[in-house]
């Protein structure tokens, strides 16, 4: 899997940096956490730091185009990322 950043824009108020690139994917498309692990290696990240937000796929393709975040600290990440919701109890079960 090659990975070719196209654009960094640093985001000074959020603590972040916008990254949107294309991939050559060698048979399928990448999952998040692949996608994470790779753009943290070369960004010299923690994998932890590093959202990523959209994997578009052309069809009959190799290339994938994404976009993903990587935050400068997990404060910053927390600040800025939504929150996830949590799971409902089934009926009869509790918390």
């Amino acid at each position: 899997m090659k990975v070719n950043i196209q654009e960094k824009k640093e985001n000074l108020f959020l603590k972040r940096m916008e990254v949107k690139g294309t991939i050559e994917a060698d048979k399928v498309t990448p999952s998040n956490t692949q996608l994470a692990e790779v753009l943290a290696k070369e960004l010299t990240k923690e994998v932890s730091l590093v959202v990523v937000r959209k994997i578009h796929n052309h069809f009959g393709s190799k290339n994938v185009d994404f976009l993903a975040v990587v935050y400068a600290t997990e404060e910053a990440k927390k600040k800025a990322e939504p929150k996830k919701k949590e799971k409902k109890a089934a009926p009869g079960e509790q918390k």
